[in-house]
């Protein structure tokens, strides 16, 4: 008997993280996780946002990278600074970063979504049905991940 794959998928972000868990490739749990932190920035930001996670322990995690992308770039370095921190937080063994353009393309989120949901089962669509974006591209980055490297 095989032993069972935990892999958690976060969208980082410094004010919110979307979090998507996976066991053996089926999606478990997606949410957005607020920061309990609304105004302070930098590292008081950053700290709580991985504080409000809680715990990760899985087999992999598997988190979006920065890219350049128009916005500016002391927000991107900090978003890239949360993700950073949630992966020296995180108990897994191996972890993976895959930036937007490798995981959906330029593909707008409304189409991202309508993907997701044809290619989910009903169990797994109720799970994200009254999610946001966050949640969303968590499940997308977690998914990619799955059929990329396994």
């Amino acid at each position: 008997m095989r032993p069972v794959l935990k892999v958690i998928a976060i969208d980082p972000g410094v004010r919110k993280c979307g979090v998507a868990v996976f066991i053996d490739g089926i999606l478990t749990r997606a949410a957005t996780v607020h920061n309990p932190e609304q105004v302070q920035r930098g590292a008081v930001a950053w700290d709580s946002m991985v504080a409000a996670l809680g715990p990760l322990v899985c087999d992999v995690l598997v988190i979006e990278q920065m890219q350049i992308d128009g916005r500016p770039p002391r927000e991107a370095l900090a978003v890239q600074f949360v993700a950073g921190l949630i992966v020296g937080w995180a108990t897994a063994p191996r972890w993976y970063c895959y930036q937007p353009r490798q995981w959906k393309g330029s593909t707008p989120k409304q189409v991202t979504r309508a993907r997701l949901l044809r290619d989910l089962s009903p169990a797994e669509v109720k799970l994200i049905e009254k999610q946001g974006h966050d949640a969303i591209d968590a499940v997308g980055l977690g998914r990619y991940y799955h059929a990329k490297e396994l």
